[in-house]
């Protein structure tokens, strides 16, 4: 607010004091017990308020100086002189390592395995030639579950493995890695012929066999020595060439045969069937298991019960039979032509 404006207004008061005081003055002489005089109190209000005045111009004077000082500061600013500092270099701010959070754990599904799973192992199987034969070598297995090692050989399989190629020996001992292969033993199965043939190339396999599962080595592709020992093929003998006769005999019948003197024979099963015409072991099962090459008769009289096949314990009087004998080798059986016969009346059946 501007002087002129503020000296207006306290006029204005002053002016509506004194039109008061002239209305009022006969209550105030009545209320003080004496006389006021109104335009002497006036006259003392415009003093004071000429002194405020003066006061006021003072005051905006100095502001005017005061202005006039900053105009000419601006136009020319004071010089500012600053020290040099040695500046150190800037360190550089590292943000703060984030903390990785594991995602929400997912509840992965199991994968359909096998609980017991192959063991792992790193399979070498080594074969050199030595005198008379082959050694083979392969890893030890130490785990639990190993149930043992099946030698596997194939002349036309370039990776054999058990069953389907055989084997020749089944190891069941964990500590035993290495076999000899001199022929002393014939080959099961395969298309290994019994025995292996010198100078010929063969393919070899170590198949670990465990509770659920197995494993076989890579494949070693090796030549047998020439010097390589093959035993003599053993001829099988022509089921032609054999000769059974059933005969009645005493109380009941009397069996013979064609003698089998090789000694790779391992005996000889007495069959007997009711209903099958060629009947043979082990299908129709046995009286007698024979192991004496030169023992080939016996006597059918009920006294021994008959094992498996058709027959019910024993054989019954009145009644036809078929009748053959299985001559069992180490790899092969050959078995007799049928003969076809009547049990006599006299037969004695056990009672119970």
């Amino acid at each position: 607010m501007s002087k002129r404006s503020t000296k207006k207004v306290v006029l204005g008061i002053l002016g509506s004091l004194l039109l008061m005081a002239v209305v009022f003055q006969p209550v105030l002489a009545v209320a003080t017990n004496g006389e006021v005089d109104v335009f002497q109190m006036v006259s003392r209000l415009f003093a004071q308020v000429d002194k405020q005045d003066e006061k006021i111009k003072a005051l905006e004077d100095e502001i005017a100086d005061l202005k006039d000082l900053l105009k000419e500061d601006t136009k020319n600013p004071p010089e500012i002189i600053v020290e040099n500092v040695d500046q150190e270099d800037p360190v550089e701010e590292v943000d703060p390592p984030i903390e990785e959070k594991d995602p929400d754990p997912v509840d992965p599904k199991p994968d359909p395995v096998d609980p017991k799973p192959d063991p792992v192992l790193d399979l070498r199987l080594k074969v050199v030639a030595v005198e008379g034969g082959l050694k083979l070598t392969w890893t030890k297995e130490t785990s639990e579950d190993l149930r043992g090692y099946k030698v596997v050989i194939s002349e036309n399989n370039p990776n054999p493995s058990y069953p389907d190629d055989g084997y020749l020996r089944w190891i069941t001992d964990r500590d035993e890695t290495t076999i000899i292969i001199d022929n002393s033993e014939a080959y099961n199965g395969g298309d290994i012929d019994s025995y292996l043939k010198a100078d010929t190339e063969y393919y070899f396999t170590i198949t670990y066999l465990y509770n659920e599962s197995k494993v076989t080595t890579p494949t070693i592709h090796f030549t047998t020595p020439s010097e390589l020992s093959v035993p003599e093929e053993e001829t099988p003998l022509d089921p032609s060439s054999l000769i059974l006769n059933v005969e009645v005999a005493e109380a009941g019948l009397r069996l013979s045969w064609t003698m089998e003197d090789c000694d790779c024979l391992n005996g000889y099963k007495v069959v007997i069937s009711e209903s099958n015409p060629t009947p043979s072991y082990p299908d129709d099962g046995y009286l007698r298991w024979i192991t004496d090459h030169n023992e080939n008769t016996i006597l059918i009289d009920n006294s021994e019960a008959y094992n498996g096949g058709d027959i019910n314990s024993y054989l019954k009087p009145n009644t036809e039979y078929y009748f053959t004998i299985s001559y069992l080798y180490k790899d092969h059986k050959v078995t007799t032509e049928t003969v076809k016969f009547l049990t006599p009346e006299t037969l004695v059946l056990p009672t119970s």
